[in-house]
């Protein structure tokens, strides 16, 4: 897989964006942004972490909220994600995840554990994918070191 920066097309209008070369030919779109969450009856199991990824620096962010004791509510923490962090997300090929189809029920699911996930492609569009088990525990293990280093921080 070959990363190319700063690829100028007629679709884009001369600006700079990223894509990832599959081989002859075939590019595909890199995400801007991503964020998994989970909603759980537990609160302890409840959890939402977005990952920025800045194009022009070419660099990315995990973004948690923590709650500030002192403050009395909850503020945004930010780490810069590791080069190999990021390409190894960059390699999990996100934007081709299929698509949520919405549960459509006369009945309403007051408990149990939901799991989201939303990405931001290169146009702004934010799409909600499904996740299988393995490309979950995939993502978690990559950005779980960085929210433990910041919620184990003191504010």
């Amino acid at each position: 897989m070959i990363k190319v920066h700063g690829l100028r097309s007629l679709f884009f209008r001369g600006k700079k964006s990223r894509f990832v070369l599959d081989g002859a030919g075939m590019e595909r779109e890199i995400w801007r942004r991503f964020t998994i969450s989970q909603s759980s009856d537990v609160y302890e199991q409840n959890f939402a972490y977005t990952v920025k990824y800045d194009e022009a620096l070419d660099e990315a962010h995990l973004c948690v909220d923590v709650y500030d004791y002192r403050a009395g509510y909850p503020v945004e923490k930010r780490a810069r994600l590791k080069r190999d962090t990021l390409n190894a997300l960059f390699c999990l090929n996100m934007m081709s995840f299929p698509d949520e189809i919405p549960f459509e029920s006369k009945e309403k699911i007051l408990d149990g554990t939901f799991l989201t996930f939303f990405v931001t492609d290169q146009n702004g569009n934010v799409l909600k994918k499904r996740l299988s088990y393995e490309n979950e525990q995939k993502i978690l293990g990559l950005i779980l070191p960085y929210v433990k280093k910041l919620k184990g921080k003191s504010i």
